[in-house]
């Protein structure tokens, strides 16, 4: 496929919410496919069978999950090298599962998805970890819980360790709940993903890009009010008010007791007029 839209439609057929399981790997490289309309996704799948393959060899028939996991970070961060993306951290290459494959960088959430993906390819039960701020895994071990941040080269997170981590992020303001490591599944993990990217994006005023990622946003929680309230004030944004109201409408449809409601509804208004004119 060379057009966007192709694999839009890809995507948008990946994520059915009537499909019982998504293929993450290859949902990643959708998202990514949709930026560079050339990329052979098939080579990157393949890419992550051989970092599976590598794996293979030196776990052998080990079974002890802290040995297992030290196998797995030997092999991925210090013989691949993959590993965090300090020095650019913002940059939206490290959101695209291809780039990260190519550069050995990304961010906790694309870096965690190649440890996923190896670990499913081995038939290790790891699963992702939807901290606040930092995307984490975790091998459920029969026993015990391993959870294991990729960003740093596979370090173990204990449960002490995460009120400090979140002290660091959020100054104090969040404080530890059990439940932020509880397991992701793989569509939340999908829309964080694109949350991060439509985040850049509207950062950097790059409206048409956060667009696409709202869009997609949707056709994975298509029941999400606050995508839809996004995707109205990106297209607001770009001038498309036509489109604008219809999404700020239904947004005050499906949370008509939001906290910026009075604030849409007015910014609905304004755009209605504009489109009349």
């Amino acid at each position: 496929m060379a057009n966007p839209a192709d694999w839009r439609r890809a995507f948008a057929r990946s994520v059915h919410v009537g499909r019982r399981s998504i293929a993450l790997d290859q949902v990643a490289l959708l998202i990514a496919a949709e930026e560079r309309p050339e990329l052979d996704v098939a080579h990157y799948l393949r890419r992550l069978d051989e970092f599976a393959e590598e794996a293979r060899v030196e776990l052998g028939d080990e079974l002890d999950p802290y040995l297992i996991v030290g196998i797995l970070n030997r092999v991925l961060f210090k013989r691949l090298g993959f590993r965090g993306n300090t020095d650019e951290y913002l940059d939206p290459a490290n959101s695209f599962l291809d780039q990260v494959i190519d550069r050995r960088l990304g961010i906790p959430i694309t870096l965690s998805i190649v440890y996923l993906e190896v670990a499913r390819r081995l038939g290790l039960p790891l699963v992702g970890v939807s901290f606040p701020g930092h995307f984490l895994v975790s091998y459920q071990a029969a026993e015990e819980r391993l959870v294991i941040d990729c960003f740093r080269g596979g370090e173990i997170v204990r449960e002490r360790h995460c009120q400090p981590r979140l002290d660091t992020m959020f100054s104090g303001k969040v404080r530890f709940r059990r439940e932020f490591l509880d397991p992701c599944p793989p569509r939340a993990l999908i829309a964080r993903l694109l949350s991060n990217l439509k985040t850049l994006y509207w950062r950097r005023n790059d409206y048409r890009r956060a667009l696409g990622a709202s869009e997609r946003l949707i056709l994975v929680n298509p029941n999400s009010a606050e995508e839809y309230r996004d995707r109205g004030v990106l297209r607001a944004h770009l001038n498309d008010f036509a489109a604008a109201v219809p999404d700020l409408e239904h947004y005050l449809e499906l949370a008509p007791e939001a906290p910026d409601a009075p604030r849409v509804r007015l910014l609905a208004n304004r755009l209605r007029v504009k489109n009349s004119r």
